[in-house]
């Protein structure tokens, strides 16, 4: 009962960091925010998750996580550079046709912390792609996916308006 009492907490922290993120984004969200719509206390924010920007990370995950299962849904035999770049092209499009994710993604990819555990899960996504298929990605391939997600912030940022740069995007540009 005890656990399932704080899966189901973890859940509620997660459902409404999500929420407010794409409602009025990652930098204007406080953890107090996240607590007080999670029908939670600080304490609890604290045991569960470090900061804020480990509950984006673990909201970050969950959409790239929906990605591989849409692509393992999907009977495709693609090479493992194929599976990444689909699934990045996947996670491209969520941001340029839902301003929220894409405003979420595109303030996430600004913060340093949240930007090395981004990398991290794209190398974890590269990497469980090329264990499937029983080989290790060349560094081509490695180089070619991490340009891809070098570059994505850029990509949402111009076509949303987004100079580059901009500490936080504005109503305008997202």
């Amino acid at each position: 009962m005890r656990y399932s009492k704080g899966v189901e907490t973890r859940g509620n922290i997660i459902r409404a960091a999500t929420e407010l993120f794409y409602e009025i984004g990652y930098r204007a969200t406080t953890v107090r925010q996240i607590s007080e719509r999670a029908n939670t206390n600080l304490g609890l924010m604290k045991y569960y998750f470090n900061n804020k920007a480990e509950v984006a990370q673990t909201v970050y995950r969950k959409v790239r996580d929906g990605f591989d299962g849409l692509i393992d849904t999907a009977d495709l035999r693609p090479d493992t550079a194929d599976m990444f770049l689909f699934s990045s092209a996947l996670e491209l499009y969520l941001c340029l046709e839902s301003r929220p994710y894409g405003r979420f993604y595109y303030e996430i990819s600004g913060e340093t912390a949240v930007r090395a555990r981004i990398e991290g899960i794209i190398t974890d996504v590269l990497m469980k792609y090329a264990l499937a298929k029983g080989t290790s990605p060349d560094s081509y391939v490695i180089l070619a996916c991490t340009s891809i997600a070098a570059i994505k912030p850029a990509i949402v940022g111009y076509v949303t308006g987004c100079p580059p740069g901009r500490a936080i995007p504005t109503q305008e540009c997202l």
